[in-house]
């Protein structure tokens, strides 16, 4: 949750005129790895691997599983290389980690 937080300060500081782009670029890109890691922490304990613990986690949602997977490779892989770019896919990311923590905190609950 501090991520969010991070990032609710940041469009605060967006709202600026002088605010420049290339430091909400690199807020989003921080933010998103930061995210992912947490979610390959929980997931982690949940399987072998952080992949098959997310699965495990959202064996309701196959689909949803795999677009945190396919989220991970994504921030790994450098291929978002610009401010609109980081904007979309933060845009795309939050709900897909909303569900994430939801889920994981439903599944804690079970065990």
């Amino acid at each position: 949750m501090k991520h969010l937080y991070l990032l609710i300060n940041a469009l605060r500081e967006m709202q600026s005129e002088h605010f420049p782009m290339n430091s909400f670029y690199a807020l989003v890109m921080d933010v998103l790895r930061d995210a992912m890691a947490d979610v390959r922490y929980i997931a982690s304990d949940f399987g072998r691997n952080w992949e098959e613990g997310v699965r495990f986690i959202l064996t309701d949602r196959p689909r949803l599983a795999s677009q945190l997977i396919h989220l991970n490779r994504v921030l790994q892989s450098g291929e978002i290389d610009n401010p609109v770019r980081a904007a979309s896919l933060l845009g795309t990311a939050l709900p897909l980690l909303r569900e994430f923590y939801s889920a994981a905190r439903e599944k804690l609950e079970e065990l």
